[in-house]
């Protein structure tokens, strides 16, 4: 029992001698959702393809807690998402979302000091959407979740990243298709490539 203390306790000392950071970035999102069939028709096929735009609107902040070569870092953002629909016409869909991230990295390489790395990322999200633009609000779901995976380096407290992230819920309801006689609805899955620049604070 007593060597079992004594794991704890030297665990708890290595994560409070590791480093801990909060940092603040700003990025580039390029964002759109997958066409949606129905009953194997693409929306794409009668003439409104999803395409991808570019949203200026994405900040967050992060907590780090370094443990040798292996970041966990929490953080909060918010986003604007969403597809550019290819109709003349028709404008882009841009809704916004307070997301929630928690992502693991591993840093291929990390100099002695601890003040330049670069590594793999990934990990999961969930997003609350705030607002939905255009879109009828009983027509779309509030809430995505979805995975993310990219690269992350830092220079000193620079903090750079770049990845592409994937969700797993539809976000536009089917149930006026299925009323409508559709028996299967497949898209409107959220897909973005993100550009992210930051600023980290030692603790």
């Amino acid at each position: 029992m007593k060597k079992l203390f004594m794991v704890i306790a030297l665990a708890a000392m290595t994560m409070s001698a590791n480093a801990q950071k909060v940092g603040v970035w700003y990025g580039l999102g390029f964002n759109k959702i997958t066409n949606m069939k129905v009953d194997g028709v693409s929306t794409a096929d009668l003439g409104a393809s999803m395409k991808m735009y570019c949203s200026p609107v994405n900040f967050g902040v992060t907590y780090t807690q370094e443990m040798g070569k292996f970041d966990l870092t929490g953080g909060l953002s918010y986003r604007q998402k969403g597809s550019k629909v290819d109709v003349e016409g028709t404008e882009a869909w841009k809704p916004k979302f307070l997301q929630l991230d928690v992502l693991g990295t591993y840093n291929f390489y990390k100099n002695d000091e601890g003040t330049s790395k670069f590594g793999i990322q990934t990990g999961p999200y969930v997003a609350l959407m705030t607002g939905t633009d255009s879109a009828d609000k009983d027509a779309v779901r509030k809430c995505d979740v979805g995975w993310q995976v990219g690269v992350a380096a830092a220079v000193s407290n620079v903090t750079f990243s770049a990845g592409y992230e994937f969700g797993f819920v539809k976000l536009y309801k089917d149930e006026m298709f299925k009323e409508l006689g559709a028996a299967k609805v497949k898209g409107t899955l959220n897909q973005g490539i993100y550009i992210k620049v930051g600023y980290q604070f030692g603790l």
